[in-house]
């Protein structure tokens, strides 16, 4: 039989000290036995992998060790070593998935009774807890109510929902947080060096990302490349491995959603998927990769990357945030599509032609501004253009409507005061407020009050969110106390009602169909 033992085994902590990032846990119970003050039971909730079992086991281990000495078991005596490889009789783990009837429990509450064996305690660790049936739970929570003394449960799972309120609130409940991404680099730097295993700091950083916060899928995972590379072990092992398209093939893919260059995309794409890398991982990736631009774009984060500067200076919040929700719908109906290639293909291809060309902006141009804008349906499809004019279109169109142009100018007028008072604060508030306020349409000014509506309900909540600062920067920019209402469009505001009659007016169809435009801004 191999004596070969894997990473994720070899290197579980084998003391509190080598837990990854919760420390805010482990001083919590450290305080607590040297204390004397030790709950009767314990719900240890979070993320897979963060470490919930084995802390069970280290707590475990460190109240029956029989040479404890500081805040440490000793890992050396029997009892530190049979807890160690699960032979324990004193402290047992079960499975919730597989043992989660009234049966089992019943049998649970039997043996509760008898004192331990070898050590102080009598420890049950029941994983995945909230697989329990209803009468599980039920026959389990009189044994919590009054637990026989030195007998302890600590129950883990990853759905704390799923546990029902009358056993979560008799357990002291701890929150494993998610390993950040610095300190799983840090530990897998550890390992490598330990094992002498050649990685490159590019696909350790990969490693990171690719786990969300799970130390031991990033081990597992370390262990997994090993074999793999058989050698050095670099970024694009990884996204071999698992199926990844690479920084090169994101970058240029978003390069093409700028340039609406549909051929571009189609190719990469298909490259892609023939390439055996799924659709899942690279909506995945270039969701990741927009956020980034967002953080950027926003200043929470900087780069020195030229590619990354030159994209995030083609975008704006708003835009990423547009693209972003493209992507967040394909994540959820992708699975459902007859063909995923056609599908991410045609989803991709709508977000290259997405416009930010707002409706009551387009309304304010001059005749003048209309002849500098690119036709978008022009430069996407590569196509000549029709040879008429698109002045002299608008032109025609504005005969047909002299009367509907006169009352839409008198709607322009009464919200001049609301529009700049709106332009004014936006400038005012923070980039990161702002992306969020720059969704909303000033509807008019009452007084000292201004109306504003949002077809985003996302961007409403975020904008109520900080209505407080905003009214006080609102009222610096008024120069007098202002109020501010964020309306959905939803309400039957009468201006909301008007700018959907807007929306039929011949001059606005007109230039919709020229910029083959959707109105986004409009209500």
């Amino acid at each position: 039989m191999s004596s070969y033992q894997g990473l994720t085994i070899k290197y579980r902590p084998k003391k509190f000290e080598d837990v990854v990032g919760q420390g805010h846990i482990i001083k919590t119970l450290i305080n607590e036995i040297q204390n004397d003050k030790l709950a009767n039971a314990y719900l240890f909730t979070g993320h897979h992998g963060t470490g919930k079992t084995t802390t069970a086991r280290l707590l475990g281990r460190y109240l029956n060790c029989e040479n404890r000495t500081g805040t440490e078991p000793c890992n050396e005596c029997d009892s530190c070593k049979e807890i160690q490889f699960g032979n324990s009789i004193d402290v047992l783990e079960i499975d919730g998935a597989s043992n989660r009837g009234i049966d089992e429990i019943r049998e649970l509450r039997e043996r509760v009774k008898y004192a331990p064996t070898k050590g102080k305690y009598k420890i049950y660790v029941i994983d995945e807890a909230h697989m329990l049936t209803e009468p599980a739970f039920n026959a389990l929570l009189k044994t919590l109510e009054e637990p026989p003394s030195r007998v302890l449960f600590v129950l883990a799972t990853t759905s704390p929902h799923k546990i029902p309120v009358t056993i979560s609130s008799r357990c002291q409940r701890f929150n494993f947080r998610k390993v950040s991404t610095k300190e799983i680099e840090t530990r897998i730097k550890n390992i490598a060096k330990t094992e002498s295993i050649e990685i490159d700091d590019s696909a350790i950083t990969v490693i990171a990302q690719k786990v969300d916060g799970a130390m031991r899928d990033a081990i597992s995972l370390l262990e997994q490349l090993v074999s793999y590379s058989g050698g050095k072990i670099t970024a694009e092992h990884i996204q071999q491995l698992l199926g990844m398209p690479n920084e090169t093939i994101i970058l240029k893919l978003t390069d093409y959603i700028i340039q609406k260059n549909p051929n571009g995309i189609i190719e990469i794409l298909h490259n892609v998927l023939n390439e055996g890398l799924s659709p899942e991982e690279l909506i995945e990736s270039l969701v990741g990769h927009l956020h980034k631009l967002f953080l950027i774009k926003t200043k929470v984060e900087t780069t020195d990357n030229p590619s990354y500067i030159a994209q995030v200076t083609s975008f704006q919040p708003t835009h990423i945030l547009r693209l972003l929700e493209f992507l967040f719908d394909a994540q959820k109906e992708l699975k459902f599509a007859l063909s995923q290639e056609i599908y991410l293909e045609q989803i991709l291809i709508r977000m290259a032609i997405s416009t930010q060309i707002e409706i009551d902006k387009l309304l304010t141009m001059g005749q003048t501004e209309f002849s500098r804008i690119d036709n978008p349906v022009q430069s996407f499809i590569n196509n000549p253009v029709d040879k008429k004019n698109p002045i002299e279109e608008i032109e025609v169109e504005n005969k047909k409507a002299t009367d509907s142009s006169d009352e839409l100018a008198n709607f322009q007028d009464k919200a001049t005061t609301a529009n700049s008072l709106w332009k004014a604060l936006i400038e005012k508030v923070p980039i990161s407020l702002s992306s969020f306020l720059s969704e909303g349409t000033p509807l008019k000014l009452e007084g000292n009050k201004l109306f504003v509506s949002y077809t985003n309900d996302f961007c409403r909540t975020q904008a109520e969110s900080k209505k407080t600062n905003i009214e006080k920067i609102l009222s610096d920019v008024g120069g007098e106390p202002m109020r501010i209402s964020f309306e959905s469009t939803k309400s039957e505001h009468p201006i909301g009602k008007r700018q959907n009659t807007m929306l039929e007016e011949p001059i606005v169809k007109s230039a919709i169909k020229i910029l083959n435009a959707e109105a986004i801004g409009g209500r």
